[in-house]
């Protein structure tokens, strides 16, 4: 009977990971539609008859980590209080990831930016100040996740500090090496889809098919295209009623 709990526990765990993958891809996808988004109100070339879509983004968005904080809590509470840990560093890391494809998306012009009439055309200068204020805003929710982490590890210490320590007796190497512990198991939870698809793609490559573009890092988490391109083309007007729609 004992043995039948663990086992049930075990794949239950398991099934919670996987799930877990989806959530964390779905708020990064839907953070990342809502920054390019945002970022189309800063140019002029964005049709302004799409300006509803921002609340339906937005409350995917709230929808998404809603799922994502309520697993957390709940395997937190259940199991271990290391997984409210390890998914506080994990989130951080979406925000690094983001954080670095801004960066990309911000050197390439207009390029990769799905709601502007210049999509993919890289030789338009456009207005980044959207783009800049969200690289701000990910540096924030970086540093407030970082700090969660180190307080909820001196918490934990604090509370299990008379009767077991993982690592070391010591206050500071304990919080230390334990903080250190979380950053290496998410480092690995977020390096085992890549790690596949990466595999995949070489798979497809080795099959003869070039469909996969090479670029496996940023299409792992930019998936903008998702939504069509609803802007009209300005600058493909040949004349008063010729008008290319994307």
């Amino acid at each position: 009977m004992f043995q039948s709990s663990q086992d049930n526990s075990g794949i239950f765990i398991i099934v919670n990971i996987i799930l877990s993958y989806g959530i964390y891809n779905l708020c990064a996808s839907i953070l990342w539609q809502y920054i390019i988004y945002d970022d189309a109100h800063y140019n002029i070339e964005y049709d302004t008859d799409s300006y509803w879509l921002m609340s339906t983004i937005i409350g995917m968005g709230l929808l998404a980590y809603i799922m994502n904080f309520a697993q957390l809590i709940f395997m937190t509470v259940l199991y271990s209080r290391h997984f409210g840990c390890i998914g506080t560093v994990i989130n951080k890391f979406v925000f690094i990831y983001i954080w670095v494809v801004i960066s990309a998306v911000e050197n390439n012009g207009c390029k990769d930016r799905e709601w502007l009439s210049c999509y993919k055309n890289d030789t338009i200068i456009v207005n980044n100040d959207g783009l800049v204020q969200s690289k701000i805003l990910c540096g924030y929710g970086i540093a407030l996740l970082f700090f969660l982490e180190v307080v909820f590890c001196i918490c934990s210490y604090i509370k299990n500090k008379d009767d077991i320590y993982y690592f070391y007796p010591d206050c500071c190497r304990e919080i230390a090496v334990m903080i250190m512990f979380h950053y290496s198991v998410a480092f690995v939870y977020s390096l085992l889809p890549l790690l596949l698809w990466c595999g995949l793609c070489l798979l497809d490559d080795t099959s003869g098919s070039n469909d996969s573009g090479g670029n496996v890092y940023f299409d792992y988490i930019h998936t903008g295209r998702s939504y069509p391109n609803k802007a009209i083309r300005k600058e493909q007007v040949t004349d008063a009623t010729s008008v290319d729609v994307i």
